[in-house]
C-alpha cells in the first residue's frame, strides 16, 4: 500500500506492506511451482485443476493435460497442491485436492517435445489423505567443480534404484509415507506404504493398515536426501483437529434426543478444544528402503520441541562432501532448516526467526548407527520478513543458504511513471555453522515494480536449473499470479572467484550433467554485458569441463551452448552491424552441427561398399545441402579475395586485432568444422559414384541418379578436386594450439593466428581446377524468363533442420529451442528405410544443435 509522508510534497512517498500480505506463509495458500532441468516452469493454474508451464525465456504457454477424473468433471477439483519434476526433467507429478469427493494424484511422462506430456498413471486419495510433499529418487548424480577448477561427480543422493523407471516419494496428510515406483519392463504403478508415527515395515504386494493418529494432519513435509546415504530423512509438522472431524460429524445434528440432558461432560472432551490447533514440535523419521526385498522401514526419530511460532519453512540441505568423488565416503552432516513468523496481537508485520538442526550419524557400529540431532545455530530479524530459502554453492567453501528478507517498508520516489523498479528486500547468503552473513558473498536486491509495491509479495520461489536466476511469485489468488526474475548473491571478487568465474563454473557443470543452459545464457545475452566477456566466459567453461568427459559429446554441447547465448544476444541488439556478426556466429555453429549430422547419416546408411538404396532420396537430399553448403563456403572465399584483388601482401585482411574475419572462414580453420566438412564432401562423392554406376533396370534408383548427377556435375565445384585439397588442410589445422582451438569454437569465427592458414587455404580452393566461377555465381535457371521465379519459390520454402529435405505440411512439425529449426523427423514412418529411420530416432528428443524440441 502507498501512504503520503507529511511535509511538502515534493518529498518521497512512503510504501508499507500489512501484516496479511504474510499470512499466506502460513496458511499455505501459495500457488506451488517447479522449474525443470530442461528449463520449463510449471505452475498452478490460479482457479482451475490445470497445470501451466511456459519454456524460460519464452513467453509461450501451454497446458499439461489433465488425467480422465479431472476431464470428467472439472468442477468437482481445486488448483494442484503439490508439483514436482524429477530431476532429469522426463517425469511430473502432482496432487489436485477436491472439497467434495477423494483426490487425484497423477504423473506424467514427457514425449519427445517439451511441451508434450502424456498421463502414465493416476489414482485418487481419500479425503484427508492428500499429498503434502514430493520428492524423487535416483536422479543423475551431480557435478561440482572446486575452487581449483577441477570437475568431480558427487555421491549419489538417497538410496539406488537400479530397476525402476521412476521412483516417487510422497508424505500425505495422514503422517504416512509411501514409495510410488515402476519396475522396468512392468506396465503398473507400484506403491508401498507406512507411517511416520511409529516403527513399521511393508512389503510390496501388502495391503496398508489404517492410518493412525486419525486426529492428526501434516501440514507441511520436508524430504532429505543425503549423499552417499540409503535412508530418507523426513522432517512433518501436524495440526491437531477435532477427532470426529474426519467424517464431518460435526457437521450433524441429531435433532431425535431430549431437549434436557443431565449428562456431566467429561474432563477430557471439556479439554479437548484447547489442544486444537498447530503443534509445537517437528517430528522426524528415517526411512529406509531395500530394494532387492522391497520393503518399506520406518523409524521415528526424537522429537523436536519448543516451537510454538508458526511455521513457515522447512527444508533439508547437505554440503557436498569434502571427498567429492569418493563413493566410500560417510556422509557429512545434514542440516534441518526451518522459518518460523510471529504474528503476535496482528497489529504489526511478523518478525521471523530462522532455526537450524544438524543431523549426523553416531560413532557406534556399522549398520545400526542411529541419526542424532541437536541444535546447530537460531538467529531472529527484526526488520524484515524472512519469506523463502534455498541452499546454495557447489564447494564447501561456497556453500550456504540463500535467504530472502522482505522489507515492510520504504521509499518511493516521486516519478510520472510507477512501472520502475524499486527494491524492496534482499537476497543474502548465510552461514551453514552460525547462520551468519557469508563472507564469499554479496548480498542481491529483491526488486519489484513501483505500482504494485506493497501487495501480491514474491512469498514464494524457484532457482532456475543452474543456480542463476530465482523466479519470485505472489501467493495464491484468485487473479493471475505476480511473477518476476530476481538476481541471486553474487560471489566476492577475489582471488579464488578469479581463478574461477562463476558463470564459466555453472555453465561447465551444465555442459557436463547436460542440462539446459538457457537461464545462463540469458544472463550472457544482456547487451550490458561486452561481446569480449561473453566470449572469455564460454571459453573458460570449455576449459573446466574438458578435464570430466569425453571430448566428444562435449565439444557438441559447448557448441550448442555458443549457438544459443549468441542467437539470443542477435534479438536484442540495436546495432545492425553488430546483429550481423552475431547471426553469422550461430549459423557457423550450426552449420557445424548439419555437417556432423550429414556424415552420421551417411555412415549409418552404408550398405557394405555401397549405400541403403531404400534411402537415397534422402542421402540425395542431405547430398543437396552439402554441395549448396560448398558453393557458399567458396563464394565467400572468392568474395574475400575480391575485396583486395589479389591476397598477397594483404595480410590485414585477415587479422582480428582490427576486422573479424567472416565467420563462415571457421570452416577451413577448426579442426572440428573442416573434419565434418571433408568428410561430408568425401561421402557425397562416394554417394555420387555409387550410385552413378547403376543400371537402369530400377526407375527409382535411375531417377535419383539423373538428380545426383545433375546437382554434382552441374554445380560449379569439382568435388572429386576439393577432397584431396581439404584433406591436405586438414593435416595443417593440427599446428593449431588447444587455446586457438577452443577460442575458435567459442566465438564461433577464426582467431587471429588462423588468418596464415585461411589465406592458404583459400589460395588453393579458389583454383581453377576446384572452381568453375560462371556456374558458381551464375546458375542455368536464372538465365530464362520466369524459371527464376519457380526455382525461387521452392529456395524459399522451409526445410527440414535435420533431413534438409522440404516441409511437406503434412506432419506434425517441431520446433528447436535453441536454433529455431523446423522438422518432421519421426512423425511419417511410411516407406522409410530402416537405416534412416534407425538414424532419426537419434534426434527425437533434441536437435541437431542440442537444443529440444517444443511443438509448432
Amino acid at each position: 500500500m502507498l501512504s503520503p509522508s507529511k511535509g511538502k510534497a515534493k518529498e518521497e512517498t512512503q510504501w508499507s506492506s500489512g501484516w496479511w500480505e504474510y499470512h499466506p506463509l502460513l496458511d499455505q495458500t501459495q500457488r506451488p511451482a517447479a522449474w525443470s532441468s530442461s528449463s520449463t516452469i510449471f505452475s498452478a493454474h490460479p482457479t482451475q485443476p490445470l497445470i501451466t508451464a511456459r519454456q524460460f525465456s519464452s513467453s509461450k504457454q501451454f497446458t499439461v493435460v489433465s488425467p480422465p477424473p479431472i476431464l470428467a468433471s472439472p468442477s468437482s477439483y481445486e488448483p494442484p497442491t503439490v508439483i514436482s519434476v524429477s530431476p532429469g526433467g522426463d517425469w511430473l507429478f502432482a496432487y489436485f485436492p477436491s472439497g467434495e469427493i477423494d483426490g487425484v494424484a497423477c504423473i506424467w511422462q514427457r514425449g519427445p517435445a517439451l511441451d508434450m506430456w502424456l498421463v502414465k498413471e493416476w489414482w485418487t486419495l481419500n479425503r484427508g489423505g492428500g499429498v503434502v510433499a514430493a520428492n524423487w529418487l535416483g536422479g543423475p548424480r551431480e557435478w561440482t567443480i572446486d575452487d581449483a577448477g577441477s570437475p568431480t561427480r558427487l555421491p549419489p543422493r538417497g538410496p539406488i534404484t537400479p530397476v525402476s523407471l521412476f521412483t516417487l516419494i510422497l508424505v500425505t496428510e495422514t503422517r504416512w509415507v509411501s514409495i510410488c515406483y515402476q519396475r522396468q519392463y512392468f506396465p503398473t504403478l507400484r506403491t508401498i506404504s507406512c507411517p511416520l508415527s511409529e516403527p513399521a515395515s511393508s512389503g510390496d504386494g501388502q495391503p496398508n493398515a489404517s492410518p493412525p493418529d486419525s486426529h492428526k494432519i501434516c501440514t507441511r513435509a520436508a524430504i532429505g536426501l543425503a549423499y552417499n546415504e540409503s535412508s530418507i530423512l523426513i522432517a512433518t509438522r501436524s495440526r491437531t483437529i477435532p477427532s470426529n472431524s474426519r467424517d464431518n460429524s460435526l457437521n450433524s445434528i441429531n435433532l431425535t434426543l431430549p431437549l434436557a440432558l443431565d449428562i456431566p461432560p467429561e474432563p477430557e472432551a471439556a479439554t479437548e478444544w484447547e489442544s486444537w490447533g498447530e503443534e509445537s514440535s517437528v517430528e522426524l523419521c528415517e526411512v529406509r528402503l531395500d530394494w532387492e526385498a522391497m520393503v518399506l522401514s520406518t523409524t521415528p526419530l526424537p522429537v523436536l520441541h519448543g516451537f510454538d511460532l508458526g511455521l513457515s519453512n522447512l527444508t533439508f540441505l547437505q554440503p557436498p562432501p569434502h571427498s567429492a568423488g569418493s563413493m566410500e565416503s560417510s556422509p557429512d552432516a545434514i542440516y534441518l532448516a526451518a522459518s518460523y513468523l510471529d504474528f503476535g496481537d496482528y497489529t504489526s508485520t511478523p518478525k521471523s526467526e530462522l532455526v537450524l538442526h544438524a543431523l549426523s550419524r553416531s560413532d557406534a557400529g556399522t549398520e545400526t548407527r542411529a541419526w542424532a540431532c541437536k541444535p546447530a545455530a537460531t538467529r531472529s530479524f527484526s526488520d524484515g520478513v524472512l519469506t523463502f530459502m534455498h541452499p546454495c554453492g557447489s564447494t564447501s567453501s561456497t556453500f550456504g543458504l540463500y535467504v530472502g528478507l522482505l522489507d515492510t517498508s520504504g521509499p518511493l520516489p516521486r516519478e510520472k511513471s510507477l512501472l520502475k523498479q524499486i527494491a524492496i528486500g534482499s537476497i543474502r547468503v548465510f552461514r551453514i555453522s552460525d547462520l551468519t552473513d557469508h563472507e564469499r558473498w554479496e548480498p542481491g536486491s529483491i526488486m519489484s515494480p513501483a505500482n504494485g509495491v506493497g501487495r501480491d509479495l514474491p512469498l514464494n520461489s524457484l532457482l532456475s536449473p543452474n543456480n542463476t536466476l530465482m523466479l519470485c511469485n505472489s501467493a495464491w489468488s484468485v487473479g493471475p499470479s505476480r511473477m518476476s526474475i530476481q538476481m541471486l548473491p553474487t560471489l566476492v571478487k577475489d582471488a579464488a572467484s578469479v581463478a574461477v568465474p562463476p558463470l564459466s563454473q555453472k555453465l561447465a557443470t551444465s555442459l557436463l550433467s547436460g542440462t539446459s543452459t538457457t537461464d545462463i545464457s540469458h544472463l550472457l545475452a544482456a547487451l550490458t554485458v561486452p561481446l569480449e566477456e561473453v566470449g572469455e566466459t564460454l571459453i573458460h567453461a570449455l576449459i573446466l569441463a574438458e578435464n570430466g568427459q569425453d571430448k566428444g559429446t562435449l565439444t557438441w554441447r559447448a557448441l550448442g551452448l555458443a549457438l544459443e547465448t549468441y542467437r539470443l544476444r542477435a534479438r536484442k541488439a540495436h546495432s545492425e552491424a553488430e546483429r550481423e556478426i552475431l547471426n553469422a556466429r550461430w549459423q557457423t555453429a550450426l552449420e557445424t552441427c548439419s555437417l556432423a549430422s550429414c556424415n552420421s547419416a551417411f555412415e549409418d546408411c552404408k550398405d557394405g561398399d555401397g549405400f541403403d538404396l531404400s534411402a537415397v532420396w534422402q542421402l540425395v537430399g542431405l547430398s543437396t545441402w552439402v554441395v549448396n553448403f560448398v558453393e557458399k563456403l567458396l563464394k565467400e572465399c572468392i568474395l574475400s579475395l575480391d575485396l583486395t584483388g589479389s591476397s598477397q601482401g594483404h595480410d590485414d585482411l585477415f587479422d582480428t586485432s582490427s576486422t573479424p574475419q567472416p565467420s563462415v572462414l571457421l570452416h577451413l580453420a577448426h579442426p572440428n568444422s573442416l573434419k565434418g566438412l571433408h568428410a561430408a564432401v568425401s561421402s557425397v562423392t562416394r554417394f555420387r559414384n555409387k550410385v552413378g554406376a547403376l543400371s537402369a533396370s530400377e526407375e527409382n534408383s535411375q531417377i535419383a541418379k539423373n538428380v545426383l548427377l545433375d546437382l554434382i556435375d552441374c554445380s560449379g565445384v569439382d568435388l572429386n578436386a576439393l577432397e584431396p585439397v581439404l584433406g591436405e588442410l586438414l593435416s595443417d589445422v593440427q599446428k593449431f594450439s588447444a587455446e586457438d582451438v577452443r577460442k575458435g569454437l567459442m566465438i564461433c569465427e577464426p582467431t587471429s593466428s588462423m588468418g596464415a592458414h585461411i589465406r592458404n587455404a583459400i589460395e588453393k580452393m579458389t583454383s581453377s581446377a576446384i572452381v568453375n566461377r560462371p556456374r558458381l555465381f551464375i546458375k542455368p535457371f536464372e538465365l530464362m524468363d520466369g524459371v527464376s521465379q519457380i526455382f525461387d519459390a521452392r529456395k524459399d520454402k522451409p526445410k527440414d533442420i535435420i533431413t534438409k529435405a522440404a516441409l511437406s505440411g503434412r506432419s506434425q512439425e517441431v520446433v528447436c529451442l535453441r536454433c529455431g529449426g523446423r522438422s518432421e523427423v519421426g512423425m511419417n514412418t511410411t516407406h522409410i528405410s530402416p537405416s534412416w529411420r534407425a538414424w532419426e530416432r537419434l534426434w527425437n528428443k533434441h536437435c541437431i544443435c542440442a537444443g529440444a524440441w517444443v511443438l509448432q
